[in-house]
């Protein structure tokens, strides 16, 4: 009778649980992996081969079935190594098996039977946990990820001795826990750093506060980059629930993050980033750069170098703040709900807005640089603001702080009127909600629609304004939008100098 094993295998950021059923059967001596492996899946049979003769067990010589159920869902992992090989332990009674039922177990193995790391174990521990398991064996490696989840017995393993302790007689070796601490470390970069600048200070406020995107445009060396780098700090802390969706998209990824950082994500990429890297690719598909900035920031800096196949893979997530990844066999989702904050030079040598002579660019070559980003993509950014070159005044007014409480303010007035919703920020706010939420008090809706019509706003552009508005609203602490509001929001939509 076949034997039956849990794992589970990552599917973006999503788990979808494996059974794996392991029979042994007289015959001659074979390793058959059925239900749609993976080239990686298909390689563990050396692997698991190697651990179980290092820890003095010993690899039958019979012919092995391996069924990874459901067979219809493609796996390309190695976290089936472990469970493959207690899998084969046990059905070869060399292990007891009566704790593998309530187990789910995810590790990479070594030929020396070391259990190392996968990606999306704390996505795979919560689903853990979510499903009933009593307890999740993955590599020690780990721990302090897992510690995150609460609820469930985590068994953390060195090597394959640890494992085979844990199932024959419950004893397991727990790391040192990492302690996790909630507080929000010190932000290096702050507005006050940069001299002047007022109005690209106030724009980025107004953006931070509603977590809207914005394109800055300015010479080199003006601030730019300065002022995108202190965004997290201005921003609140990640709630828990953002901070649990933070975890998971980097526990997927791959990628190092402090676990305890409640500091939203900073992610600064170069301009020469593929398509795949910046919105999410490859074969066995992993979140990109747009994702890893979920709920925090991200900073695309001399925006024009970028490649347009770059350029133009950021239309979807801009306006549906998510990706969708289609492959032959199923399709992944990434969420990418940040600020995305761009920056550019005026032209190509970055001087052509001073009025000293040292721009060396001819026209055709500045009108050839700014038509790099295409209308839709600077359509979908709801604020610009060009950048002073050259500051008047060494003076630097400290009101980092207050700008902070300002921000903190709009977001918790947001999140309240949005909680019915599901509406986080007001860039989230739904085309079909925008009349009830964004109305405009004292002005009859003719004016307001006469408003808009005199500036030449596109639909989308009418939509991004009033959402702006509503954040200025939020941040004076009023439930109504005033003409004001929206005369600024279109100030920022159609900035020019």
């Amino acid at each position: 009778m076949a034997l039956t094993i849990h794992s589970a295998v990552l599917r973006g950021i999503d788990v979808v649980p494996v059974s794996i059923e392991i029979d042994i059967m007289r015959g001659l001596p074979g390793f058959y992996l059925v239900g749609l492996p993976g080239s990686s899946v298909k390689e563990a049979r050396e692997r698991v081969r190697s651990s179980i003769v290092s820890m003095g067990k010993t690899y039958p010589m019979q012919r092995l079935v391996i069924n990874l159920a459901p067979a219809s869902v493609p796996k390309q992992t190695t976290a089936f190594d472990l469970p493959i090989a207690v899998g084969i332990l046990a059905a070869t009674k060399q292990i007891a098996s009566h704790a593998i039922g309530s187990t789910l177990f995810v590790g990479e193995l070594s030929l020396s039977g070391e259990v190392r790391a996968v990606p999306g174990l704390y996505t795979m521990a919560e689903y853990a946990y979510r499903a009933g398991f009593r307890s999740i064996c993955f590599s020690h490696t780990q721990y302090a990820e897992a510690s995150l989840v609460s609820g469930i017995d985590l068994v953390p393993a060195a090597t394959m001795v640890d494992v085979q302790n844990f199932v024959q007689h419950g004893r397991k070796v727990l790391p040192q826990r990492v302690p996790v601490d909630s507080s929000v470390s010190q932000v290096l970069e702050t507005f006050d750093d940069v001299f002047g600048q007022e109005e690209a200070k106030h724009a980025l406020t107004i953006a931070a506060a509603g977590g809207h995107n914005i394109l800055m445009e300015g010479a080199p060396g003006c601030g730019k980059t300065m002022l995108a780098k202190a965004l997290p700090g201005l921003l609140p802390p990640l709630s828990d629930a953002e901070h649990a969706q933070v975890v998971a998209i980097y526990s997927a990824a791959g990628e190092k993050r402090s676990l305890a950082s409640k500091i939203r994500p900073f992610r600064q990429v170069h301009h020469r980033i593929s398509a795949a890297a910046l919105i999410g690719g490859g074969q066995n598909p992993r979140p990109g750069e747009i994702s890893l900035a979920h709920h925090g920031v991200l900073m695309l800096d001399e925006f024009p170098e970028f490649r347009r196949e770059s350029i133009e893979s950021l239309r979807e997530p801009l306006e549906e703040k998510a990706i969708t990844l289609q492959r032959h066999e199923y399709t992944v989702h990434f969420p990418a709900g940040c600020m995305v904050v761009a920056a550019m030079n005026p032209c190509p040598c970055g001087f052509s807005s001073m009025n000293n002579g040292s721009c060396t660019c001819t026209v055709y070559r500045k009108r050839q640089y700014q038509e790099k980003i295409s209308g839709p993509i600077v359509d979908r950014f709801d604020m610009r603001v060009f950048l002073e070159d050259q500051v008047s005044s060494m003076e630097r007014p400290r009101d980092y702080w207050r700008k902070k409480e300002l921000v903190a303010g709009a977001r918790d007035r947001q999140k309240v009127r949005g909680k019915k919703y599901g509406i986080e920020t007001n860039s989230d706010i739904p085309a079909r909600l925008l009349s009830s939420i964004c109305s405009i008090s004292h002005l009859p809706k003719s004016v307001s629609e006469s408003l808009f019509s005199h500036y030449g706003l596109s639909m989308r552009g009418r939509a991004r304004v009033l959402r702006v508005a509503r954040t200025l609203a939020d941040m004076d602490d009023r439930e109504h939008l005033r003409e004001e509001d929206v005369l600024q929001a279109v100030h920022f939509r159609l900035s020019t100098r």
